[in-house]
C-alpha cells in the first residue's frame, strides 16, 4: 500500500513542534539552576513507571488503562476496530512483549484482578460472553495514583503470565482534606467522521456487525476523589467514578441508544497502630453494553430477534497488614474478588435460512441471537512476604526477601434455558434442517488452586548489584511444579546510578487457563445433530423439542493435565546513562513464547511459538527547561522490534490471540516459500518501528499547561490467507496453507492539550482542559482481516481513530 501521499501533511507535526520549542530551548541556557523532572514518561530498569502527574498530562480519548499506555513500548494494544467504534467505552485488550493478551496480569495494589473465565473468549459466540476482557475491573485514569507496566526482570513475587503486569495504585487518602471532581465529555459532532475503505462504504449505513460502525455518539466522564484525615491515626479515601455514552444506532429503521457505561468505586482506610498498618480496600466496577447482530449473509442488514445486553461486575476486597520491625518488613494481604458476566440475548436460538424458489432468486439471512448467559468467577488470595532488614557479611549488602502465596479459584457458567443454532434450506420446495447444535439449560462449575513460594536476594559490592530470584509454583490444572528462576545483575560505572548497565535472564509461566477449562466443562451440555426431521412436518419451529434428530458422536473433553504448562523465557540488556541534563536509557529484550496452547479436534497442543526482539531507546531531561517563561519537560522514545511466529492462519486478525482457535506450528507456503508458521516474520499488536516524542509546558503563574505526543507508526505485517497450495514435503505431495503478507500503512498522529487553572480567579482550584487526540486527523489503513482466494478479495480493512475532541472541567478544593 502506498503510504506517501499520507505522510507529508503530517510530517508538519514536527516541524511546528521543534519550530515552537527548539529555538527558545537553547536561547534559555541562562538559568542557573532547574528543578527536577517531572517528566511525562520514565522507564526504569524494570519497565515503565506512570506517576499521577504524569497520567494528568497524557493527552487521551478514553481514560482507561489502553488509553494510557497504547504509546508505550513493549506494549501492543488491540486497537484493530477502534477507528471505527467511536462510541466505545470497553478498553482494548493489551499484549507485553507479544504475549497473547490473556497473558497479561492486571493488578490493583500488587492484588491479582484478572477475569480469567472470559479470557480469549470469541467475540460473538454462543459458548462464550462478548462482554469479556481480561482486566476484570475498567479503571478510569481519573482515579489512579500511579500505573506500572512490568515488562522485564520481574520480580519473582509475581506470577500467572508469560508477557507481563500492569499493576495500578489507586488515589490514597493523604493528611489534609481533599476533594476533586472532573467532567469530562466529547460529542461526534465534534469529531472526524470514522473512515472506511472504497469497498467498505456499506458501514455508513450504520448497520455492521454488533454496531461496530458507530458514526454519533455523545461521551460523558464524572470523577470524584475525596481523602483526609478522620482521627489521629485513621485516613480515608474514596474513588468514584461514571461513564456514560450514548450511541444511536439503526436496527432495522429504527434508532434507538445503543449506549455503553461504566462505574467505579473505590474506598481506602488506613488504620496505624503503633508499628503496625492495617489498609482496607473495597472495589467495584460495572460495564454495561447493548448491541445487536447484523446478517453478513444480507447484506449486513441488521438481524432479526438479535438484541443482546451484556454487563460485566467485579465486586471485591481487601486487607493488608504492615508490620515494621528491627529485622524488617512484614506484609500479609487477604483478598477476595468476585467476577461475574452476563448475556441477555432476545432470542434462544440463531437460525439461518438458505431459501430459493423454482424459478426464483435465492435468499438467505440469519436471525435470532445467541441467547443467554452468565459466568462467575470467585477468587481468594492470601500473600505474605517478609522484607529483611539489610544484611552486611563482609564487604557485600543483602537485601532478602521470601514469601508465599495461594490463589484459589472457582468458575461457574450457568445457560438459563436451552439455545439452538442450526440451517434451514429450502431449495425448490425440498425442506431440510442441518447442523442443529443444542446447548442444554444448566450449569457447570470448575475450580483450580495455585500455591507459590518465592524469594529474592538482592547482593551490592560496591559498584556490583546482583539480584538472584526464583519462583515455586504447584498449578492444579496442569497438575505439575514449574520453577522459574529471576536473575539481573547491574554494574554501576559511577556508584550514582547516572551510568549504569543491566543484563537480566528470566522465566515467566502461565496463569491457570480456568476460562478455558470451563469450556471445556461446558461440552457436557452440547448435543451436535447431523440432520433433523419436523414431528409435525412444520419447519418453522425453533424448539428441538418439535424435531427427530440424528445425534453425531460426542465430543470427548480434553483435561489440560495432560499439557504442558506455557512459559517464555527472556533476556534483556539495559544501559542507563545521564548526560548533560539527559537520561539515555537504550535496551534490549528478546522474549520467546514457548508451549502455548492450541486445540486440535478434542486434543489440546502445546505448539504456539513466537519471538519478539524489541529495541529500544528512551531519552528524556532529568532536569526541567526554562522556555519562553515556561518549565519544559520532555522525552524520545523509540523502539523497533523483530518479531516471528504470530501470524494467523485464519481470516480472522486477530485469530492468533484466542485460546480456542490459535494456529499449529504447521506448515505453510508464506510469501511464496515454504516454511514453519512460527517462522513467519510478521506483527502482533505494536507496529515494527514506533517513535514518540513528547512533552509537558508549565507556565505557573498562569497556571497553564500545554502537553503534546507526536507518534510515529509504521504500518504492521499482518496476514492474509490466500487458499491451499500442494507442496512437496520430504517426498510427499501435502495440501498447506497459503498465507501471504498484507503490509498495513504507516501513521503520524500529533495529540495536544492545554489545561488552565486561573490563578487570580479561583487560585488553582478550578481548572478548564482542552484535549484533542489525531489533531491533523491522520488516516491510514491499520489493520486487515479476511481471504483473497483464487483472486477473489474478500477483505476488510480498517483505519485508525480520526480527530477527537475532550473538553473538561475539574473542581478542588
Amino acid at each position: 500500500m502506498n503510504t506517501e501521499s499520507k505522510l507529508h501533511p503530517k510530517v508538519l507535526a514536527v516541524s511546528i513542534f521543534f519550530a515552537l520549542y527548539g529555538g527558545n530551548a537553547i536561547a534559555d541556557e541562562t538559568v542557573p539552576e532547574l528543578a527536577e523532572t517531572q517528566a511525562i514518561h520514565d522507564e526504569t530498569d524494570l519497565g515503565i513507571s506512570i506517576d499521577r502527574t504524569q497520567i494528568a498530562n497524557t493527552p487521551m480519548g478514553n481514560t482507561d488503562l489502553s488509553s494510557l499506555l497504547t504509546r508505550e513500548s513493549s506494549v501492543g494494544v488491540d486497537t484493530g476496530l477502534s477507528g471505527m467504534r467511536g462510541g466505545d467505552l470497553t478498553p482494548e485488550q493489551i499484549s507485553i512483549a507479544g504475549a497473547r493478551p490473556h497473558q497479561t496480569q492486571y493488578m490493583i495494589g500488587d492484588v491479582s484482578t484478572n477475569n480469567v473465565t472470559t479470557a480469549a473468549s470469541s467475540n460473538g459466540n454462543s459458548g462464550t460472553l462478548t462482554s469479556g476482557h481480561p482486566s476484570g475491573y475498567y479503571v478510569d485514569t481519573a482515579l489512579m495514583e500511579q500505573v506500572e507496566v512490568l515488562d522485564k526482570n520481574i520480580n519473582p513475587e509475581y506470577g500467572g503470565f508469560t508477557g507481563g503486569v500492569i499493576n495500578v495504585e489507586l488515589r490514597k487518602a493523604k493528611d489534609e482534606f481533599q476533594a476533586e471532581y472532573q467532567y469530562r465529555m466529547t460529542d461526534s459532532d465534534w469529531n472526524a467522521d470514522p473512515e472506511t475503505s472504497a469497498k467498505d462504504k456499506g458501514f455508513a449505513d450504520g448497520n455492521f456487525g454488533d454496531g461496530r460502525y458507530q458514526p454519533q455518539y455523545q461521551k460523558r466522564f464524572h470523577s470524584v476523589h475525596l481523602s483526609g484525615a478522620i482521627t489521629d491515626n485513621q485516613k480515608l479515601a474514596v474513588n468514584y467514578s461514571h461513564k456514560d455514552s450514548e450511541i444511536p444506532l439503526n436496527n432495522n429503521g429504527v434508532t434507538s441508544d445503543y449506549g455503553q457505561s461504566i462505574d467505579n468505586l473505590f474506598v481506602t482506610h488506613e488504620l496505624e497502630l503503633g508499628q503496625w498498618l492495617l489498609q482496607s480496600d473495597l472495589r467495584y466496577s460495572k460495564f454495561i453494553s447493548k448491541d445487536f447482530l447484523n446478517d453478513p449473509m444480507n447484506a449486513n442488514a441488521a438481524q432479526a430477534n438479535s438484541d443482546i445486553s451484556n454487563e460485566h461486575q467485579g465486586l471485591g476486597g481487601t486487607f493488608k497488614l504492615y508490620g515494621q520491625f528491627e529485622s524488617g518488613r512484614w506484609q500479609t494481604t487477604l483478598a477476595y474478588d468476585q467476577l461475574e458476566d452476563n448475556r441477555e440475548s432476545e432470542a434462544n436460538y440463531f437460525r439461518t435460512n438458505i431459501v430459493m424458489p423454482a424459478g426464483g432468486t435465492m435468499v438467505r439471512e440469519n436471525t435470532g441471537g445467541y441467547g443467554d448467559l452468565s459466568q462467575l468467577q470467585d477468587t481468594w488470595q492470601l500473600k505474605s512476604l517478609f522484607e529483611f532488614t539489610p544484611m552486611y557479611l563482609g564487604n557485600s549488602r543483602h537485601e532478602l526477601m521470601l514469601g508465599s502465596e495461594f490463589i484459589s479459584q472457582n468458575a461457574k457458567q450457568d445457560r438459563h434455558s436451552d439455545f439452538n443454532a442450526f440451517n434451514y434450506m429450502d431449495v425448490r420446495g425440498n425442506k431440510s434442517i442441518s447442523n442443529w447444535t443444542h446447548y442444554k439449560q444448566g450449569s457447570v462449575e470448575v475450580d483450580s488452586q495455585r500455591y507459590a513460594l518465592f524469594a529474592n536476594n538482592q547482593m551490592i559490592w560496591d559498584q556490583l548489584t546482583v539480584n538472584l530470584g526464583a519462583r515455586a509454583e504447584k498449578l492444579s490444572q496442569f497438575d505439575k511444579t514449574v520453577f522459574s528462576p529471576r536473575v539481573s545483575v547491574s554494574w554501576d560505572f559511577n556508584q550514582d546510578k547516572v551510568n549504569r548497565i543491566t543484563l537480566g535472564a528470566n522465566r515467566y509461566y502461565s496463569n491457570d487457563q480456568l476460562g478455558w477449562e470451563l469450556r471445556n466443562a461446558a461440552k457436557s451440555q452440547t448435543t451436535n445433530y447431523s440432520m433433523c426431521t419436523p414431528l409435525n412436518g412444520d419447519y418453522n419451529s425453533n424448539n428441538i423439542a418439535d424435531y427427530d434428530c440424528s445425534a453425531r458422536p460426542a465430543s470427548d473433553m480434553v483435561a489440560l493435565n495432560k499439557a504442558d504448562v506455557p512459559y517464555s523465557d527472556e533476556l534483556s540488556l539495559g544501559w542507563q546513562y545521564d548526560l548533560a541534563g539527559f537520561s539515555v536509557k537504550p535496551s534490549y529484550m528478546l522474549r520467546q513464547q514457548k508451549a502455548g496452547l492450541s486445540i486440535s479436534g478434542d486434543e489440546v497442543l502445546n505448539n504456539v511459538e513466537s519471538e519478539s526482539q524489541i529495541f529500544g531507546l528512551n531519552i528524556h531531561n532529568t532536569q526541567a527547561w526554562q522556555v519562553a517563561g515556561a518549565r519544559l519537560d520532555a522525552f524520545l522514545n523509540v523502539t523497533y522490534e523483530i518479531r516471528t511466529g504470530s501470524g494467523n492462519l485464519s481470516a480472522k486478525y486477530d485469530d492468533v490471540n484466542d485460546l480456542n482457535s490459535g494456529y499449529e506450528n504447521a506448515w505453510v507456503v508464506f510469501d511464496g516459500d515454504l516454511m514453519r508458521s512460527n517462522d513467519m516474520d510478521t506483527s502482533g499488536f505494536s507496529s515494527p518501528v514506533e517513535a514518540r516524542l513528547g512533552s509537558s509546558m508549565t507556565w505557573e503563574s498562569w497556571g497553564l499547561t500545554w502537553s503534546n505526543l507526536v507518534n510515529f507508526e509504521d504500518g504492521r505485517n499482518l496476514t492474509q490467507f490466500m487458499g491451499m497450495e500442494s507442496v512437496n514435503i520430504d517426498g510427499e505431495m501435502v495440501n498447506v496453507k497459503a498465507i501471504d503478507t498484507a503490509k498495513m500503512e504507516s501513521l503520524i498522529t500529533w495529540d495536544s492539550s492545554v489545561r488552565w487553572s486561573p490563578e487570580t480567579w479561583v487560585k488553582h482550584h478550578a481548572s478548564v482542559e482542552l484535549s484533542v487526540t489525531n489533531l491533523l486527523d491522520s488516516h491510514a489503513e491499520i489493520t486487515s482481516h479476511g481471504t483473497n482466494v483464487n483472486g477473489k478479495d474478500n477483505t476488510s480493512t480498517y483505519f485508525n481513530k480520526g480527530r477527537e475532541v475532550w473538553l473538561a472541567l475539574s473542581l478542588k478544593y
